[in-house]
């Protein structure tokens, strides 16, 4: 366990296997710039970089990082190949997370802490969340359409990540296969996983999922967006994942609490 000051904050750093010094430094140095966006008393930092000692191991570097942003806790953890990327990755992931929370705090700030009756906005504060108000066909519009971009995640990050943000799914590009993938609740209390192409367990690289992750080996239909609204509203489900017609890319058209439509889509998918 090895202490640095940095910009007289303690960031604690924890190293295992074969870390060198120039990896060292380096994640200190991401940490330090994305230390510069925070607008808020930090309280401790804590880094922790590892290099998996399996020859076999796909993405074999592993880099987390965990901040104390005044009581909030503010985690990302990452693997690569090589301990550089995961280190290039951990600074981007979270970047991420801080540009991500800086949103709901000013969403929160506009519309107070809930969201009003029959309504709400996918990245909400947790909250019982009522059922959907049914509202009539004719009366449904698209008003939210939201994209994710966000490096290639291992299924494990995908949870965290839906789990950090209280989320009920989560698309993500699969870093094992290159895919685009979902991650979502089931009432079983396990994580369903699906991949666009439908590829069941066997499409899974690398180390098993730690999550309790069930594979749904349901391809993707490829629909174009009325499609997909039709398909949804021809059914109780509160999303339907699908491939763009238009683009090949993944989509997730999904019901809001006030019975209108936001739609979810890669940030490259050419719109």
């Amino acid at each position: 366990m090895v202490d640095r000051v940095l910009d007289d904050l303690t960031v604690e750093v924890a190293l295992s296997g074969e870390i060198t010094d120039a990896d060292r430094q380096l994640a200190l140095d991401k940490i330090e710039k994305v230390l510069h966006l925070v607008d808020q008393p930090i309280l401790h930092v804590d880094l922790r970089l590892e290099m998996a000692p399996d020859p076999a191991r796909e993405r074999p570097a592993l880099a987390r990082a965990t901040l104390d942003l005044n009581g909030e806790k503010v985690r990302a953890h990452v693997s690569g190949i090589a301990m550089t990327e995961a280190i290039d990755l951990l600074e981007q992931r979270l970047r991420r997370r801080l540009e991500q929370i800086q949103e709901h705090r000013l969403a929160l700030r506009k519309r107070g802490t809930t969201s009003g009756p029959g309504e709400w906005r996918h990245g909400d504060l947790p909250a019982e969340r009522p059922p959907w108000f049914d509202r009539p066909v004719a009366e449904r519009e698209i008003v939210q359409h939201k994209t994710f971009a966000t490096p290639a995640a291992t299924v494990d990050e995908a949870v965290f990540d839906l789990e950090s943000m209280d989320y009920d799914f989560y698309l993500f590009v699969d870093a094992d296969s290159d895919r685009d993938a979902i991650v979502h609740r089931r009432d079983d209390g396990a994580y369903g996983l699906r991949f666009d192409d439908g590829r069941d367990s066997t499409g899974l690289n690398g180390a098993a999922p730690a999550a309790a992750v069930v594979v749904e080996s349901l391809p993707a239909p490829h629909l174009d967006v009325d499609e997909a609204r039709e398909l949804l509203d021809n059914s109780q489900e509160p999303w339907v994942f699908y491939i763009d017609a238009a683009h090949d890319r993944a989509r997730v058209l999904y019901r809001r609490y006030d019975g209108h439509y936001g739609l979810i889509t890669p940030v490259d998918d050419g719109d």
